[in-house]
């Protein structure tokens, strides 16, 4: 059945209705004071955003101005060359400024009065224009300066580039191009008045007063460059961010497409803007009068037709857009974005899966069949089941050469160019086909549960690579431009397979919700879900959750989303037509220390080596991420301390109570659930050791305390020693004395013994004598020893108690059992004989009643004992013997001897000697 149908013919205007914008919202910056009067804005080596103001230059920070360098002069541009942004003055000076330390240099003078005007360059090359006195060229130390006397039109410059050695100059009497190395005035294009000049691949684009945008080409060096302009644009500056070309205009922010024709398409509509900076992350950037900040993201263009119904459906050709949803399609135009005509089918129809190709547009629905518009004939023919159709329900569609294949109820069928309608046999353990895919070579099948198939000739087989999908629902399937396919399953959400590794990537997206997916650019893929948009590219997982330009998304319609094979992948969603560009998409938020604190107190960034008394440390941080900032999570760790990373939706981490050593910290960003160590910055600082638990500190103290330990045991050895001789002297003159006593004593007794023997017993008077000389003969001999062995000790007893027994007879005897192991121990001299008289001197000796003194020995103790038996008439002693034994034996060893009377027996305990 083919039916003539009528559209809704808009064909709209560029001027009068939407197209592609890209996605903008503004907001006042804050803590911007009224006497402020921004003039530029500029982006340092790390991301950052300053603005350039009257006061000073500012930074920019999540909608605050967090921080305000001061110079001592009005600034009035800059420029960021490598690590350093350059700032001109009002009187002709410049500065250098580094935006890690925020350190500047001192003033350096240029022009003699005017106005610096630009500032460009690379390395140490540095070009600054002026207002009144043409160009300076700083090389190092040398300026050169160029001017209207030797090769510039005029001196009033409005900007300056340098480009492959020559000086390119925007001026008041146009473009001029100067040889840097001679001064020679190479081109001069007189387009009157020209404020800014920007070259891009051997083509100057100006900004005149008279000509609008114009374009010189000077990839011919033997012609006079050609020229085009736009004149419907008139730019006061012209700025480009890789390819790109933008142009400021006092109706807003304009992109210049340079292909085939000049054309100029707004990004952003505001009138009153100051500056302009296309940004890292893919978003521009617009500063107002105001105070106010526009950002207009780039990667992102929408479409609004509030006339048409809400999409379920989407699929392009190369020329048109085609969105379908409540019984008609709305056709738009795939480079502006412009809706133009809408082909009006059946009321209440619910459109399921379209597929295009640059003649026809098949339309499948649910429950009605399948519609296919002509282009050329602008008629539209219905296929469903009285043409043959198996099933009025369609589910999906793909095109391949001039045949549509495409899924219903009741299985696979193919609708070939004669308009003949072919079914298949159903996988045997597929209830339902949900999907299907085709390119050159392929045709795959995603089923309900059985996995997926690929169809070949009428018979479905398994493919190698799909056995890691068995038993999977598979709803969607497309392919990114590495030939990459891409599966939104109902187990695992999103699929990757890799063709090249033979590998899947699994990428949990919302297993709640609805999402809507597709392959893109390159190895990459674009998911939509409700509220959130998820970008997969370089094995990276972008999350663009929680933006509020993304709130009303939904990825409810699973056929609403395609790639266009080029750069762009196209979706809808309500209706409205998105298109996404990831060609200048910086995948991941940046950061950037703001501060380093050392016992709470600031220190610089660079600061590397840190005193051994610092033991708290702070760091702030900031992602650089101006399209969200909100949306940006940190994890940071510090090696030595952190086993693991700690998360964090602030921007400070805090280390206390640290010790000496190296420590690295380390912060990267994050958006959703996932972390990118592409973004990670370190700082790497030395707390140094203290003196204290140095080798030479500690080596030094052990030295003094030894010393001092030396100093005190020397005093104390001087001093005990000192008292010892005193001691010893004591006893040396006591034992002198005890001698001088004992002498005498002894000697006027064995005289009289003698005296009895010679009358009574003289031959045993002879052999007395002699025992006597020899006893006195010993004690000369031994008069200065203040020990002896054991065994002399005793051999002078034995001597001693034979002389006296000579008196006593058999009254007086001795029992010595002295152990022979002990005979040479030590013991000081005359004890043993000194408690021999002692006993003597103090009991009874007779017969009746004889004095037995014993001598013995324990582990420890040498024991002289007797049993008492005191005279009648005893006089007091003077008690020296005992004393003296006691006096000798603490000098002499250090040790006591034991004193035992208990009335019957006398008991002397004398420490062994070794």
């Amino acid at each position: 059945m083919k039916i003539r149908i009528t559209f809704i013919l808009l064909f709209l205007s560029l001027s009068g209705y939407c197209q592609w914008m890209p996605i903008t919202h503004e907001f006042k910056v804050r803590n911007l004071n009224d006497s402020l009067r921004s003039k530029f804005l500029i982006t340092d080596f790390q991301g950052v955003v300053w603005i350039g103001s009257n006061q000073g230059l500012l930074r920019y920070s999540n909608e605050n101005l967090s921080e305000l360098i001061a110079f001592p002069q009005i600034i009035t541009c800059g420029a960021a060359i490598d690590s350093a942004i350059w700032l001109g003055t009002e009187n002709g000076s410049i500065f250098k400024f580094n935006p890690v330390t925020r350190e500047v240099s001192n003033p350096l003078a240029v022009a003699d009065s005017s106005a610096i005007s630009s500032i460009d360059g690379y390395g140490d090359k540095i070009v600054v224009s002026t207002f009144g006195e043409g160009v300076y060229l700083l090389n190092g130390n040398n300026k050169t300066h160029f001017s209207k006397v030797n090769s510039l039109s005029d001196n009033y410059v409005y900007q300056v580039i340098l480009k492959n050695g020559n000086l390119i100059a925007a001026t008041d009497r146009g473009v001029d191009v100067v040889d840097t190395r001679d001064k020679k005035h190479l081109e001069n294009f007189p387009i009157s008045i020209t404020t800014s000049v920007i070259y891009i691949d051997s083509l100057i684009f100006a900004a005149s007063y008279r000509y609008g945008l114009v374009q010189l080409d000077l990839s011919d060096q033997n012609q006079s460059p050609t020229k085009r302009s736009l004149k419907q644009i008139t730019a006061s500056k012209i700025k480009k961010y890789g390819n790109r070309l933008f142009a400021l205009t006092e109706n807003g922010v304009h992109e210049i497409n340079n292909s085939d024709s000049l054309d100029a398409y707004p990004i952003i509509k505001r009138p009153n803007i100051i500056d302009f900076l296309v940004l890292k992350e893919g978003v521009m950037m617009a500063l107002c009068e105001n105070g106010h900040v526009v950002i207009a993201d780039l990667r992102f263009s929408k479409s609004i037709n509030e006339t048409t119904s809400n999409n379920t459906a989407l699929i392009q050709n190369t020329t048109y857009v085609f969105t379908g949803g409540n019984g008609n399609v709305q056709i738009w135009d795939i480079n502006s974005g412009v809706p133009l005509r809408k082909i009006v089918l059946e009321d209440s129809l619910v459109i399921v899966s379209m597929a295009a190709s640059d003649k026809d547009l098949f339309v499948g629905t649910f429950n009605r069949g399948i519609y296919k518009y002509n282009f050329e004939e602008n008629t539209i023919s219905k296929i469903d089941t009285a043409q043959g159709l198996p099933d009025n329900n369609v589910l999906s569609m793909s095109l391949r050469n001039d045949t549509l294949w495409f899924t219903t109820l009741s299985g696979v069928s193919s609708l070939l160019p004669s308009g003949k309608v072919k079914q298949y046999s159903t996988p045997r353990d597929a209830p339902y086909i949900y999907s299907i895919f085709t390119n050159d070579t392929t045709i795959l099948i995603g089923t309900d549960g059985d996995g997926l198939y690929e169809l070949k000739g009428n018979k479905f087989l398994r493919i190698p690579f799909a056995d890691y999908l068995a038993g999977e629902t598979i709803y969607h399937i497309s392919e990114d431009g590495s030939k990459n396919l891409w599966f939104i399953t109902k187990n695992q959400n999103l699929l990757e397979y890799n063709r090249e590794l033979d590998q899947f990537t699994s990428l949990s997206l919302d297993p709640e919700g609805y999402i809507m997916a597709s392959g893109g650019y390159g190895n990459s893929a674009l998911a939509v879900g409700n509220g959130w948009l998820k970008y997969y590219v370089e094995n990276r997982l972008i999350t663009l959750e929680n933006n509020q330009v993304f709130e009303s998304l939904s990825g409810e319609y699973i056929n609403n989303i395609n790639f266009d094979g080029n750069k762009n992948i196209l979706f809808a969603s309500g209706k409205t037509l998105y298109k996404f560009t990831p060609e200048y998409f910086d995948s991941y938020p940046l950061v950037v220390l703001q501060s380093f604190k050392t016992n709470l107190n600031d220190q610089k960034l660079t600061a590397s080596n840190l005193d051994f008394d610092i033991n708290h440390i702070a760091y702030t941080f900031e992602a650089i991420w101006y399209q969200n900032p909100d949306n940006v999570k940190f994890r940071y760790k510090l090696t030595g301390i952190d086993e693991d990373w700690n998360y964090s939706s602030g921007n400070t981490a805090v280390y206390p109570n640290l010790n000496y050593g190296t420590y690295t910290f380390e912060v990267e960003t994050g958006l959703g659930t996932e972390y990118y160590p592409e973004s990670a910055i370190k700082h790497t600082f030395t707390i140094a050791k203290p003196f204290y638990k140095e080798w030479w500190f500690i080596a030094l103290v052990i030295l003094l305390i030894a010393i001092a330990i030396y100093a005190s045991v020397k005093w104390q050895l001087g001093r005990v020693n000192r008292k010892w001789l005193s001691e010893k002297k004591l006893v040396e003159s006591e034992l002198a004395v005890l001698r001088n006593q004992v002498n005498p004593h002894f000697l006027f007794n064995s005289l009289n013994t003698l005296m009895n023997l010679i009358e009574t017993k003289p031959k045993v008077a002879e052999d007395y004598l002699q025992r006597l000389s020899h006893f006195y003969r010993k004690i000369l001999e031994n008069q200065d020893d203040h020990v002896l062995t054991l065994k002399s000790e005793i051999e002078n007893l034995e001597e001693y108690i034979y002389l006296q027994k000579q008196r006593f007879g058999e009254a007086l005897i001795l029992e010595n059992k002295l152990d022979q192991k002990i005979a040479e121990t030590y013991i000081p001299a005359l004890t043993l004989q000194l408690l021999a008289e002692n006993a003597i001197k103090h009991n009874v000796v007779s017969q009746s009643q004889p004095l037995i003194i014993r001598i013995y020995n324990t582990e420890q103790q040498i024991i002289v004992e007797n049993i008492k038996a005191p005279l009648s008439n005893t006089s007091v002693g003077t008690g020296t013997g005992i004393e003296n034994i006691q006096s000798r034996y603490k000098v002499l060893f250090k040790k006591p001897i034991e004193i035992i009377d208990d009335g019957t027996e006398f008991t002397i305990k004398l420490p062994i000697i070794a």
